[in-house]
Parts: C-alpha cells; sequence; structure tokens
C-alpha cells in the first residue's frame, strides 16, 4: 500500500457499538512510511454524539465551529504536527460516516483530500496520466441551474485560451456517440440528481433521466465531474450504488461527486475555480478542488462542502 500511496496520510473511520452499550469511533491512521498504524478508539460522550450528528449530511452545513472542531480532533488526531499536514489524505469511511462535510472537517493545512469506498478498490485504480492540454466533454443543465451556466462559461474561456478542447453535447446519445468517437480526459456532467419514485437515483439529462446505470455503459474517460445532488450517496436507500462509485466501475479512475443535495450556484462556483487551479495552474484535481474550497468565504465553504473526490487523487 505504501507503494500505492507513498504521499498519502490513510484514515479508516469507523462508528460501532460497544458490547458495555454506547458507541464509539475508532480511527486508524497510517502516516507516510510509518511501519504501523496508529489505532484510536473513542468511547462516544453525549456531546461527541450530538456533534457527530451535527457533522453529518446535509445538516453539516449548519453545523456550529465548535462541533466541526470536535470531529475535527476526534477523526484527524493522529496526522501527526502541523508541519506534516501539507500533505494528502486518503479517507476510507464506513457507512455511517461517509457523508461528511470533509472539505470542512479536513485541518487547514492539508493539501488534499479524498474519499475512497476501500483501500484495495484504490489501489485497482491506476492513477490518470498527465496530459498537456485536456480533452473535456460535458452535458448541462443551464435552463434551471445558474452554476451549471458559470461552469459551461468556464470551460468555454478555458478552450478560448487554449488551455483545454472543449466539447459539450445534449443528449446521453450524443456523449456515448462522443466517447466511443475520440478519447477524453475529463467528462463533467452538470445537472438535477433526484429520486423520482423513491428507489432509483436519476440524473435528470436534457433528454430525459438516466439512472447510474447508464454510466456503465459508457467508455468513460479518467476523470468525472458530476455536479448533481446525491451524486456521492444515495438519498433513500444507503446501499444503492452511487452514481459516482458507477463510475469507477465502469473505468474512471476519480470521480468528483455531491454528498448530499448540493446548492448549483456554489458548486458551479467551486468547479469553475477548480477547473481554473487545475487546467491553468496544473494542480492535481483534488488539491485543485481542494484549494478552491478554501478560497470560497467562510460563509460559502458549509454549502459547498458537500462535493468531493472518490477515487484516486
Amino acid at each position: 500500500m505504501s507503494a500505492a500511496f507513498p504521499e498519502h496520510h490513510v484514515v479508516w473511520v469507523n462508528f460501532a457499538g460497544m458490547q458495555t452499550g454506547g458507541h464509539v469511533l475508532v480511527t486508524t491512521t497510517l502516516r507516510p512510511g510509518a511501519p504501523a498504524p496508529l489505532v484510536r478508539r473513542t468511547p462516544l460522550s453525549l456531546a461527541d454524539g450530538k456533534a457527530l450528528a451535527q457533522c453529518s449530511d446535509e445538516e453539516s452545513e449548519e453545523a456550529p465551529p465548535e462541533a466541526l472542531a470536535r470531529v475535527q480532533q476526534m477523526i484527524f488526531a493522529d496526522l501527526g504536527q502541523p508541519s506534516d499536514h501539507g500533505s494528502k489524505v486518503l479517507v476510507v469511511p464506513d457507512a455511517v460516516t461517509w457523508c461528511m462535510p470533509w472539505n470542512e472537517l479536513a485541518p487547514t493545512g492539508v493539501k488534499e483530500i479524498s474519499l475512497t469506498v476501500s483501500i484495495a478498490a484504490a489501489m485497482r485504480i491506476p492513477p490518470p496520466s498527465p496530459v498537456e492540454v485536456p480533452r473535456v466533454i460535458g452535458v448541462f443543465d443551464e435552463v434551471d441551474l445558474r452554476g451549471s451556466r458559470k461552469e459551461v462559461q468556464t470551460l468555454q474561456e478555458l478552450a478560448a485560451s487554449g488551455k483545454i478542447h472543449f466539447t459539450r453535447v445534449y443528449s446521453l446519445i450524443e456523449l456515448r456517440e462522443a466517447l466511443e468517437s475520440s478519447p477524453y480526459d475529463v467528462l463533467t456532467v452538470s445537472v438535477h440528481g433526484t429520486t423520482g419514485d423513491g428507489i432509483e437515483y436519476r440524473m435528470l439529462l436534457p433528454d430525459g433521466p438516466s439512472s447510474p446505470a447508464g454510466l456503465l455503459q459508457l467508455q468513460l474517460p479518467p476523470t468525472v465531474v458530476l455536479g448533481c445532488c446525491w451524486s456521492g450517496k444515495s438519498s433513500e436507500q444507503p446501499d444503492t450504488t452511487a452514481a459516482a462509485v458507477s463510475c469507477l466501475v465502469a473505468g474512471a479512475s476519480r470521480v468528483v461527486g455531491g454528498l448530499w443535495a448540493i446548492d448549483d450556484e456554489l458548486a458551479g462556483d467551486l468547479l469553475a475555480c477548480m477547473y481554473v487551479r487545475h487546467f491553468v495552474s496544473g494542480m492535481p484535481l483534488a488539491q485543485a478542488l481542494r484549494s478552491a474550497h478554501l478560497a470560497l468565504g467562510p460563509e460559502m465553504r458549509p454549502g459547498a462542502a458537500g462535493l468531493i473526490v472518490i477515487g484516486r487523487s
């Protein structure tokens, strides 16, 4: 594992019950170059449990600073000295802790943070190769989503300046044909994500709704950006395959996904800034997203914390 992620602090997070009653938060932290991980078991007090609840799902957008600080200490206490935080953090959450505002919880000095369903899964994913002028393809909902318009505008400006090649499509059929005919480095999907019947998650593409199964049929590029609500976790059924995980199964190396119902304008601002930092400054994607998040005003960051990199950073 150290060979696959030589610069990463890897943090496993598990919420479990105790035989004596109550609950415990178990964090296992493996620092770069360390011979063994550090295991911390924190029996949860009522105040701890309340803080965790406040920092979970969409409710985390209203979490008070003291709750964020308490949960940050419980999860990231073993990262090391502040001087060590300018590094990469790979978090392996369990089902209970998956949906948290990770970019808000990470210590300020952390350079990038990403999630994975397991280390074994992450190790099987090939890291994306750097590309001088990336080829970007996208499908957008500019009618209902102002954030989507912001994304399109930014990508068009980057294309006009020669930083990227940009192709826009308007349907799943066009997207499939384009991906089959030419290689791309980035796919971005900026549409509504919703559950229409309470069972299956769907993305509302311009030509009609599509379930994550539709993504499995595409020849996906290494990087996929899903600026869609709930694309990182099902809103109704916790064990339902999320769209982001579907993309990884279908061959993508990393996915930016939404962990809850994200604000589309904030998402548009965040992703536009991420694109500029990634494509212009040459930052790795996870670092570009983290940097874009920290660049938002303090009042905006909680609402944008639902977007996270999943897979290889």
